[in-house]
């Protein structure tokens, strides 16, 4: 268990000065976290497989989609090969459980909108789900995804750094947004943190400018709740170099997360009620109205919450200027 978070940004200490600095102790930090999210999604792989309920699949996505990040948010220290075959196991886990996932949120939105239409929709849906899950548990199986932490270590056991002309390649072929980050593993966790974390959450608040805006793109509003997952899973990476102050920050991204998360309910829960097998063969129209409007509500919601916490100029400059440590303290680190 890691000790708890101090902040460092108040105290001037630092966890890494209780050991001498190296070329290793960055790359020690990220092989670490590595780790500690296969060894989760793991154990929830297990949980799911043996009882695949509800919450033990939403666990599942969470813990793959966390790891998954992880990856992503590293792959330059990484070995492109053996990284990208490892992350495409946990890829699988996700696509498996997907439609599990958006069967249970289904279930559980419809009869909130309409107890009497709900419980005839949700008959079916049920129906599914129980295919659904039996599948799911077939495909995890088929994937050779039992002991997947070895599988990473097996991975991470080669060199980890690539050579400096592949670094490039690699990125340009992987096409995600973690992959052009800069890291320096000779240097500390909290000087990479300070120098690659603020020109993340610039390019995020960039994304949500493009993204946020009256008329909202669907398919650009989804990419910016993914993009929100990513900053919030990377920053938590950093907690220790940031400490308790950084918890205000990671529950407004959790919030913004939530807003976008209830238009991504509505939109797979229509999807599926127009696949439902109801009398007549068509989902029942009243609770495709009913959503549509939860759906409008929903946006609008979202876009006066951006607007009012994360659209103004200044807070862009108030994030990144506290995800910059100051270059006092990390020339101090580096000594």
């Amino acid at each position: 268990m890691q000790p708890a978070a101090t902040d460092t940004r108040a105290s001037g200490t630092d966890p890494e000065q209780s050991t001498p600095q190296s070329r290793s102790g960055f790359l020690d930090f990220v092989h670490s976290h590595c780790l500690r999210h296969t060894e989760r999604t793991a154990e929830r792989l297990a949980g799911a497989r043996a009882d695949p309920t509800a919450r033990s699949v939403h666990d599942l996505r969470v813990a793959a989609r966390r790891l998954v990040y992880t990856l992503d948010c590293f792959s330059t220290l990484l070995n492109a090969d053996r990284a990208a075959g490892f992350r495409k196991r946990v890829k699988s886990i996700l696509s498996a459980a997907r439609l599990v996932r958006e069967l249970d949120v289904a279930l559980e939105l419809i009869p909130e909108l309409d107890s009497g239409l709900g419980c005839l929709v949700a008959d079916d849906l049920r129906r599914r789900r129980g295919a659904a899950a039996r599948i799911m548990s077939e495909r995890l199986e088929r994937k050779g995804l039992q002991n997947l932490t070895q599988k990473w270590l097996s991975a991470a056991s080669s060199p980890a750094l690539e050579p400096a002309q592949d670094r490039s390649a690699a990125s340009a072929a992987g096409g995600r947004s973690f992959t052009q980050l800069s890291w320096m593993p000779e240097r500390s966790c909290a000087a990479n943190a300070s120098a690659v974390l603020p020109a993340l959450a610039a390019q995020y608040f960039r994304q949500g400018r493009a993204a946020c805006v009256e008329g909202a793109v669907p398919e650009e509003l989804h990419a910016f709740r993914l993009a929100s997952k990513r900053l919030r899973y990377c920053l938590e990476l950093f907690s220790e170099q940031y400490g308790p102050s950084l918890s205000e920050r990671l529950g407004a991204l959790r919030d913004l997360q939530q807003r976008l998360g209830a238009l991504s309910d509505c939109d797979s829960t229509i999807r599926l009620l127009h696949s439902a097998e109801t009398p007549g063969g068509a989902a029942p129209q009243r609770l495709l109205n009913t959503l549509s409007d939860r759906h409008q509500d929903a946006t609008e919601s979202f876009l006066a919450y951006w607007k009012g916490h994360f659209g103004m100029p200044k807070v862009e400059g108030d994030w990144c200027d506290y995800l910059t440590l100051g270059e006092e303290r990390v020339s101090s680190l580096q000594g």
